[in-house]
């Protein structure tokens, strides 16, 4: 999912608490029905929704949450994209990608958003460059690197550890605990996806190490990203072992 902190723990809590499905859609509309001008509530409904394959109700919440939202809101942005992503329609993600050149928002955060929004479309030479632009406006920032070392991860191990070592030197210089430990458990969950294959048994002991990480207010963006592509698939493992 490629926006903030806050929306990627939104969607990586809908992947691993629906065990009630119906619970929890029953809850996600009574949050709109009291709260029906909070475009949060229409977000978590469409996600709700969306991970339970309900989709075309999904793409009408997203687009009033949308509707409700500031226009520099990233994270009503991502319900209609990650909509778009899901129902294969390749055309309109990339036109609703295109329209954050009219958000005035940061640039190193839109060249983020961009990124990892090519990268979900599988266009990685453009995510790369992407990704590469951040780094460039913001050469000081370790958790732009951390994104980047995602990136590249297990299809190319050299240029993540490289980006994960520049995020080490970083975190070294200003002698932040905190920042270090966070560039440390990710670089340890980076090696059990290039050693993992996807399977699920390593998927789980990459879950269980960012069980904790994902929680922290500081927490690197690329660890809420990892965590909603390890409950994904997860989730996928599982699904295909029940058939």
């Amino acid at each position: 999912v490629p926006l903030s902190n806050r929306l990627t723990s939104l969607a990586v809590s809908v992947a691993s608490q629906l065990d009630d499905r119906n619970q929890a859609i029953r809850s996600s509309r009574q949050a709109t029905q009291e709260r029906p001008k909070d475009p949060a509530a229409w977000l978590w409904l469409g996600n709700v929704l969306l991970v339970d394959d309900h989709e075309e109700e999904a793409r009408d919440c997203f687009q009033q949450a949308e509707e409700l939202a500031e226009p520099t809101d990233l994270q009503t942005w991502n319900g209609l994209f990650s909509y778009y992503l899901r129902s294969e329609q390749t055309d309109k993600a990339k036109a609703k990608l295109a329209e954050l050149a009219a958000v005035d928002l940061p640039e190193v955060e839109l060249a983020l958003v961009r990124a990892q929004g090519y990268e979900l479309l599988g266009d990685r030479p453009a995510a790369s460059q992407q990704y590469d632009r951040a780094t460039e406006l913001a050469p000081d920032d370790h958790r732009v690197y951390l994104q980047k070392a995602r990136f590249h991860g297990v299809e190319n191990p050299a240029a993540g550890e490289a980006a994960l070592r520049a995020a080490r030197d970083l975190v070294r210089q200003s002698g932040d605990v905190t920042s270090r430990n966070l560039v440390d458990r990710t670089s340890a969950v980076q090696k059990v996806l290039q050693r993992s294959g996807n399977r699920l048994r390593d998927l789980e002991d990459a879950r269980q190490l960012l069980e904790d990480l994902v929680g922290q207010e500081e927490a690197a963006p690329a660890a809420h990203l990892l965590a909603a592509f390890i409950n994904s698939e997860r989730n996928s493992h599982q699904h295909q072992r029940k058939l």
